[in-house]
């Protein structure tokens, strides 16, 4: 090889690589030191672009230098960027100190330099790294970051927890559980893998009555199996538990099957009314047992309020209210082709962004209809009685090309097209096929209604609109909007999901399959499904197309069958242990499977259809569709990406630095974040909707127009990607509970948070950090004292 340049992403995952001051015995480093130190073509040195957010450990506390050390990692990595000229890396650590020495000067009140020793450390380092900063990218220099603060108080039920928790702790001769108690409710039945649950195992076996009495002395602390399967209420019984269920399920997200899109095409209606403003939940937790306990009460609590009391039973399932039946070949129910047929006549000439700007869409949308359908000129007798069978053969009229494709649907494998109850369902489209559209008899009224609400909700219809911007043939692109659909209609066959659409409009007393698809209709029509869908194919379509050279239908594809699986992903389940009395007098194990859809934990489950991936579980996260809260644990605190469709984040526990309140803070505040596009879209989208054309992506428009008015006024290069001007910022919530250390620990941290950066490249960080707190330097001196990396 003889490359030009050499790029290293993300290479502190591999500092063998670059640190020659560590043994390089193994052949991956031999290799690499081969390939750096090699020539070009033309005989000159290979060039090395090093890219990470986090090159080294940016802040060490005193208690984390046995086994982090900022000094010594930053110090490795910049020898390596001198290519170890050792008069250059001794002028570095020269200057370095004196910017210490000056630093401590000017926190003691003396006089100092700090300013010039500042600028010449710069001089040194911005020779070989840049580093841009969020913070100065925005215009409140606040990086876009808000704190939302939590008033958590503390409830009868939750001492009740402790005290259970303290005496089932004491029964198997384990410690204070006042730690784990903070973390969350319900110990017992979500501690699968601690130490206490081994003691719990042994007592039951040898001392069962310590548990009985227990169990006995504090029924209400603990959950109850039978009552669960009952769809008994659970109690938060929890401070931070509570905060969430009154924040997401009691202000009615609980209603919504997507999130609301960053430009709504028509004002939100039903349950999407008031929900604008909605944004996914990402939560880490110091405990492994709080994302499990979190997801399942949270998850629990959602479906046992979509249920609305329909049904009786946990385990209980309900047959499809979306189904195509043939009863000894009598078939009825063609009208919910309405809800899969790609009809381009509804997804092109009815296409509500080519309506006039102030119109109102619906209206709109309605006139088109009512002309299209004036353009039949229907002949039959006007004496006649309406003829129902409009409702579904309406599009075929409308769309003449359609015939086609359904010929192609009928005889495709369900492979290739969106094929529900693929026994029946040719069948179904053969009867439309063989209709003598001369019999037709006339319109029936609320025919032009009805073709409204399905040029502006069907999910075959808004996913063929979406796809005009695929680039693909029309036949291409019906058979993708029919997968598409179909995702959708699993999704409205879900048993929670019909109970939530016969509760939304239970003022309607006919229920049942014969007004279920109007319902999905009008839920798909109020939620703005139209703009959700464009929004999310422009994520998964940048994401997958990055490569000028992959075709416009493999791309298609790819796009296609990722947004399928996030419309109706595998659930996943906590396992929620119970002890329950045994017919010899003792305790015996018992588990309930808990879904969770509402919420989930990130990590690998394993479902009856086999394993749910980690992967699988962020790129359902990572869409418009649930979950809407993510739990984890640290693992998915670096490294990953949960931005596409959160901008809210949760320290259910403090971090032990700001660096990774930072990282965890930088998995949801990325490029082109769900922040990020509101803002966008509050501050562009009028514009954008002025200037679309057919076929046009609304959001490559979107941004066009933000990156060209940032550029005319000189704006930071961030702008408008990364960091975007606008009322929507990354929401910051630490719900501390009140009267305890973390109080206080969060306080210290958001101290650290601003200045830790002021001790850069700095040995003993934590001395210097106290000192600055101190002296109480002011937000604005502190950034004049910051070392600077920003390109110039």
């Amino acid at each position: 090889m003889e490359p030009d340049l050499v790029i290293l992403d993300e290479f502190q995952r591999f500092k063998a690589l670059v640190n020659q001051d560590e043994d390089g015995g193994d052949t991956a480093s031999q290799l690499a030191q081969r390939l750096f130190h090699t020539r070009n073509a033309r005989g000159h040195p290979v060039r090395i672009l090093l890219l990470s957010a986090t090159p080294y450990k940016l802040y060490t506390a005193d208690a984390e230098v046995g086994e982090d050390n900022h000094y010594r990692d930053f110090l490795a990595t910049t020898r390596f960027l001198l290519d170890y000229d050792e008069s250059r890396v001794a002028r570095l650590e020269e200057r370095l100190a004196a910017f210490g020495r000056e630093l401590k000067r000017a926190t003691a009140g003396q006089s100092h330099q700090l300013l010039d020793a500042k600028r010449a450390a710069e001089e040194s380092l911005q020779a070989v790294m840049a580093r841009t900063e969020r913070v100065a990218a925005s215009d409140e220099h606040d990086a876009m970051v808000e704190e939302r603060k939590s008033a958590l108080q503390l409830a009868a039920g939750d001492v009740r927890q402790y005290l259970a928790a303290d005496a089932w702790f004491s029964a198997v001769g384990d410690q204070d559980p006042l730690a784990y108690w903070k973390g969350g409710p319900y110990l017992p039945h979500f501690m699968q893998g601690y130490k206490v649950n081994e003691r719990v195992r042994e007592a039951r076996a040898e001392q069962p009555d310590k548990l009985k009495r227990v169990l006995a002395s504090y029924p209400d602390a603990f959950l109850d199996r039978q009552a669960l399967s009952r769809w008994t209420q659970i109690e938060s019984n929890h401070a931070k538990l509570r905060s969430m269920v009154e924040e997401l399920l009691d202000t009615g997200l609980w209603k919504l099957l997507w999130m609301p899109p960053s430009l709504p095409y028509w004002p939100l209606r039903g349950p999407f009314e008031g929900q604008e403003n909605r944004t996914k939940t990402l939560l880490f937790s110091a405990w492994n047992f709080v994302p499990d306990v979190v997801s399942a009460v949270l998850s629990y609590e959602a479906e046992r309020r979509m249920t609305g009391g329909a049904s009786k039973d946990y385990t209980e399932q309900r047959s499809p209210l979306l189904r195509f039946a043939d009863q000894k070949g009598t078939r009825a129910r063609h009208r919910l082709l309405l809800l899969l047929m790609p009809c381009l006549a509804f997804a092109d000439r009815a296409h509500p962004l080519s309506a006039p700007q102030g119109a109102d869409l619906r209206d709109w949308v309605r006139r088109r209809i009512e002309t299209m359908l004036d353009e039949l000129d229907w002949q039959g007798d006007p004496t006649a009685e309406p003829d129902p069978r409009w409702q579904y053969m309406a599009p075929l009229l409308l769309d003449p090309e359609l015939r086609d494709f359904l010929k192609y649907w009928a005889g495709a494998s369900p492979d290739d097209t969106g094929k529900p109850n693929p026994e029946v369902f040719p069948s179904y489209l053969q009867d439309l096929l063989d209709l003598d559209t001369d019999t037709l008899g006339p319109m029936p009224r609320g025919l032009a209604e009805l073709l409204t609400e399905a040029a502006l909700g069907a999910p075959g219809v808004v996913a063929a609109r979406t796809l005009a911007s695929a680039g693909v043939s029309d036949e291409r692109r019906r058979a993708l909007a029919t997968r598409l659909a179909q995702a959708f209609w699993n999704l409205f066959n879900r048993p929670a999901v019909m109970s939530l659409l016969e509760q939304l409009e239970s003022e309607e007393r006919v229920s049942g399959e014969a007004v279920y698809w109007r319902r999905v209709l009008r839920y798909c029509t109020d939620g703005n499904l139209q703009a959700v869908m464009d929004e999310a194919w422009h994520l998964a379509r940048e994401q997958h197309g990055w490569s000028t050279e992959v075709p416009a239908d493999q791309l298609a594809e790819t796009c296609v069958e990722e947004l399928a699986a996030r419309v109706d992903p595998r659930p996943t389940r906590i396992h929620a242990q119970f002890l329950e009395p045994s017919g010899d007098g003792g305790l015996e194990p018992n588990t309930l499977r808990i879904r969770t859809t509402f919420a989930q934990r990130f990590g690998d489950f394993r479902s009856e259809d086999g394993m749910v991936s980690q992967d699988a579980i962020r790129a359902a996260f990572n869409s418009p569709f649930r979950p809407f809260v993510l739990t984890s644990t640290s693992v998915g605190q670096e490294g990953l990406d949960f931005h596409p469709w959160c901008h809210r984040l949760v320290h259910w526990n403090l971090p032990g630095n700001p660096v990774d309140l930072e990282q965890r803070e930088g998995r949801i505040h990325r490029y082109k974040g769900h922040a990020v596009r509101r803002n966008v879209a509050h501050q562009f989208g009028t514009a954008a909707k002025a200037c679309w054309t057919p076929g046009d992506d609304i959001w490559e428009l979107l941004f066009s127009i933000a990156d060209r008015r940032a550029r005319d006024e000189g704006a930071d290069d961030l702008i408008p990607f990364w960091v975007a001007r606008g009322p929507f910022k990354v929401q910051r919530h630490v719900p501390a509970l009140p009267y305890t250390r973390e109080v206080e620990a969060f306080r210290r941290l958001k101290h650290q948070l601003a200045t830790y950066r002021v001790v850069f490249g700095q040995p003993r960080q934590e001395e210097l950090l106290v000192m600055l707190e101190k002296a109480q330097v002011s937000t604005e001196v502190l950034s004049e004292w910051t070392i600077g990396l920003s390109p110039r």
